[in-house]
């Protein structure tokens, strides 16, 4: 009889840690759920952000492009004066 009991409390204990992970588990997808949408924010953010930087980089390499252009044809126009 001792046994039996013995054996009872051993699968109730297993039981109670199955369902002990089970609800850990679905509190952290719920947590991930709320990161998921704050993450995707912050992406968007930072995605604008380098598009941002990307155009202003544009710019400043074509005006670098014709600074340079000028000073070659303006030493050219020197040499041939």
């Amino acid at each position: 009889m001792n046994e039996k009991k013995k054996k009872r409390k051993e699968k109730k204990e297993i039981k109670i840690k199955r369902q002990k992970k089970a609800n850990k588990k679905k509190v952290i997808s719920k947590k991930n759920k709320k990161n998921k949408s704050h993450t995707i924010e912050l992406y968007r953010k930072k995605k604008a952000k380098n598009t941002e930087n990307d155009r202003q980089q544009v710019t400043l390499k074509k005006t670098q492009s014709i600074n340079v252009r000028d000073r070659l044809y303006k030493k050219k126009k020197k040499k041939t004066e």
